[in-house]
């Protein structure tokens, strides 16, 4: 390889290009002084390269000593034109030498070498379940796999502008950018983008692309190696956990209290947008332990250790603290946590929120304070007890106004939890009466609120579950452990019956005594149906399964039969019949030679009959091990093992190129061989008999047979003969047991050699049909998924 560089055409070449010119020292001299002898072929050439445009020159004669001695040697030049960031041009050229005729041996043994390295990726690359794709050092793609064509639905398509079609209008910009820079800087490639697919359902899917350089032992990129990951569904997910995390802060980051959570560790993980507002402090200085910077030092420690007992003992806690507001002023907080658990009962951590209670406890405390006061001068001074009670009433109003904001602030958490649709939220009296509904209750239950509020709660359970107390029993649990849980049927208002899951928490007051409970109902009706629906269909398939064995082992059972018992009297009647025929057939007549030689060959007849029948049975009951074959190998064995009946008949086998697939070899074998047997043994006696051999993709768009699965592609093959034919009226009977269209003396055999095929093809999820006219040959068609 070497640089002509600007419009002198300076040298620069690496060490296989030094006998081109004569050593190192041409390095720096204008490409004309150097290539004297061949300026007048070169220069027009370079002077094409230089103004862009890339061109081959094929054969080039230098005169070099390479090994000691003088010798003329052809090159092929490939010119093409590089520029610097100020727009100065030149021409990369690889000189490549072109093979002497004595070394041809050498050169196709390097070529079929080649090829069978490239048969081998090949293979490689279709057995795997990504898209693999080759692209040459400038970053032209040159080959995909199997999967490629799969996915696109056309396996016509090739090259860049195939990978460019398929990719979405909004990434090809970003796809063509990114390529050329990472073809340019020779790093490895990452990157996602949308894909249009046909298959499995056509639209445009998410991949992952990658791609690494593959370099020569100098360190130049010879190729890039490609893959193309399938991450459509990774996206979803990922596009579903932002949704779910934004309605969830949407959610808490409305509320009008401080929320947070903490994980199992108790480290805090979280905190809504009404705690940063409060501290005025961001996310990343409040979580895990940045929190506890706010808390005045006289409560940290106490409000720890209850946090620490609670979080030990999994029970909900409340704990009064002053926290730092924004402004610097500490304001007492009530925070209140319980724990949270996931669906399998996994401990998460804690939730909890805080409320400035900071205006009541104030009050409470000063009220306190004074109280003491007052009660102090109320024994030393009667006379003040009348501007005292005024205080106390002013203080009164005062709790009572802050009270009334309280109680606001609560029913706006009650209506949030109102508009909650997905569950059936509702709050339950001590006794187990109805206080609170919201719209989930009434999406679920199909009751409004003022048909149920004031009603016992077992007014959603079975007519069984009522008589049997259950309602009572939950609500009784819950008070003895806190909560209580149940899944099981519920009735709704019409009548209709819903699979539910159930938690009945208790609620308790500042003394810790039960005031009441919440209920929280989800419908878990479809997942209930999908269950039983599995359930049933792994009792029906383990009936099938049973009846299955009983099936093979009565086929065992006749397979031992017919290949012991049966055949041993058979074998007794040829011996002897062979005996009687080869020693006394002096005193035999011509009837009973006749008799004698007809029985034999019954009993033949009847042995071949037998064979034919195992032959059957084993393809029904045999481990079916699938593997990937070639199946052009497999016909060439078929070829050697019929080359006889071949060769007697003159027969001739043409076949196309057939496909790699996984299949049980030992019956693919057979299948080939009985249907190129059968054409043998059906040809015309005065025509050469012609065999044609081929197999053909077919999408599942395209398929037109009945027995297709939708969905599915397969390979059709056909074995196509120019036999004595049948008539099409009988191409389904062909294919059943010892059916025969023609008489045991016009041909032999035992009518059983297609429906064996049948049978081969229906093991490999297939199926089979067969066209023909009398005197015109037959057709034999089977369908083998492709996948």
């Amino acid at each position: 390889m070497f640089i002509a560089w600007g419009t002198a055409g300076t040298l620069f070449f690496n060490d296989a290009a030094q006998p081109l010119f004569g050593g190192p020292s041409a390095i720096g001299q204008p490409a004309q002084k150097v290539f004297a002898e061949n300026w007048d072929t070169l220069a027009p050439v370079f002077d094409q390269v230089r103004q862009g445009k890339p061109v081959n020159i094929p054969n080039i004669i230098f005169s070099l000593n390479r090994h000691g001695y003088a010798e003329t040697v052809s090159f092929t030049f490939s010119c093409i034109p590089i520029l610097n960031e100020a727009g100065e041009a030149g021409m990369l050229v690889t000189a490549t030498e072109n093979i002497n005729p004595l070394n041809i041996d050498q050169r196709k043994q390097a070529e079929d070498a080649v090829r069978q390295s490239e048969l081998r990726f090949r293979e490689l690359a279709d057995s795997m379940p990504q898209i693999v794709w080759t692209a040459t050092a400038d970053g032209y793609t040159d080959y995909y796999n199997k999967q490629w064509y799969l996915l696109i639905g056309n396996e016509n398509e090739f090259g860049d502008n195939s990978f460019l079609k398929h990719i979405h209008p909004d990434d090809q910009a970003r796809c063509i950018e990114t390529w050329h820079n990472v073809v340019r800087s020779g790093e490895p490639y990452e990157i996602e983008y949308r894909f249009k697919v046909k298959y499995p359902v056509e639209g445009y899917q998410w991949f992952l692309v990658r791609a690494l350089p593959i370099k020569n032992d100098s360190g130049q990129i010879i190729k890039w190696y490609g893959t193309c990951t399938d991450i459509d569904e990774v996206k979803r997910i990922e596009h579903t956990l932002r949704e779910s995390e934004e309605r969830f802060r949407l959610l808490v980051d409305s509320a009008p209290v401080m929320v947070w959570m903490s994980d199992p560790q108790m480290q805090i993980t979280f905190f809504n947008k009404r705690w940063l507002e409060f501290t005025g402090r961001g996310m990343e200085q409040e979580l895990w332990d940045g929190w506890k910077e706010g808390i005045l030092p006289d409560d940290l420690k106490t409000g720890l250790v209850a946090y620490e007992e609670a979080f030990e003992a999994r029970r909900d806690f409340e704990v009064e603290f002053r926290l730092k507001r924004h402004d610097g002023q500490y304001r007492w907080i009530v925070c209140n946590g319980i724990p949270r658990y996931s669906y399998n009962g996994a401990f998460l951590g804690y939730i909890g929120t805080s409320i400035d209670i900071h205006e009541r406890k104030t009050i409470r405390l000063e009220l306190e304070k004074r109280v003491a006061e007052r009660t102090h001068e109320i024994s030393l001074k009667n006379t003040a007890l009348e501007e005292t009670t005024r205080k106390l009433t002013a203080i009164n109003h005062q709790l009572e106004l802050r009270n009334e904001e309280l109680r606001q602030s609560e029913e706006r958490y009650l209506r949030m939890t109102n508009e909650v649709e997905d569950y059936a939220i509702i709050l339950l009296s001590r006794e187990g009466y109805i206080e609170n509904w919201n719209k989930g209750a009434e999406k679920i239950k199909g009751y409004t609120a003022d048909e149920t509020i004031g009603k016992h709660f077992r007014l959603f359970y079975t007519h069984t579950d009522q008589q049997q107390g259950l309602a009572e029993r939950l609500i009784e649990e819950a008070k003895v452990n806190g909560k209580s849980t149940y899944e099981g049927w519920r009735v709704r208002k019409d009548g209709s019956t819903l699979w539910a899951y159930t938690v009945i928490t208790a609620l308790h007051d500042d003394k810790n005594d039960i005031i009441g409970f919440s209920k929280v109902t989800r419908d878990l009706t479809q997942k209930k149906q999908a269950e039983d629906r599995l359930k049933m269909y792994a009792e029906q398939l383990e009936q099938k399964n049973m009846e299955l064995e009983r099936s093979n082992t009565e086929l065992s059972s006749f397979s031992y039969v017919a290949s012991h018992d049966l055949q041993e009297p058979l074998r007794k009647i040829q011996a002897f019949g062979n005996l009687i025929q080869s020693r006394d057939v002096a005193h035999l007549s011509e009837t009973s030679k006749d008799y004698f030689n007809r029985m034999v060959k019954a009993a033949i007849r009847m042995q071949n009959l037998i064979d034919s029948l195992l032959e059957f049975s084993r393809t029904t009951t045999a481990r079916k091990n699938f593997e990937p074959t070639d199946l052009n190998a497999l016909l060439d064995e078929v070829r050697k093992e019929l080359a006889h009946r071949i060769e007697e008949k003159k027969a001739v086998i043409e076949s196309s190129h057939l496909p790699k697939l996984t299949i049980i070899p030992f019956q693919f074998r057979q299948l080939l061989s009985n249907l190129i047997s059968n054409s043998l043994k059906y040809s015309k006696s005065d025509t050469t008999p012609v065999i044609e051999i081929n197999a053909t993709f077919v999408k599942a768009a395209a398929m037109n047979e009945k027995a297709a699965l939708p969905g599915k592609d397969y390979f059709r093959f056909t074995v196509a003969d120019n036999g004595i034919g049948f008539e099409q009226e009988y191409a389904e009977k062909v294919f059943d047991l010892f059916q025969r269209l023609h008489g045991r003396n016009e041909y032999s055999g035992s009518g059983i050699g297609l429906a064996i095929c049948k049978k081969i093809v229906e093991n490999h999820h297939g199926f089979m049909r067969a066209e023909s006219e009398p005197g015109r040959g037959a057709r034999f068609f089977f369908f083998i998924p492709a996948k």
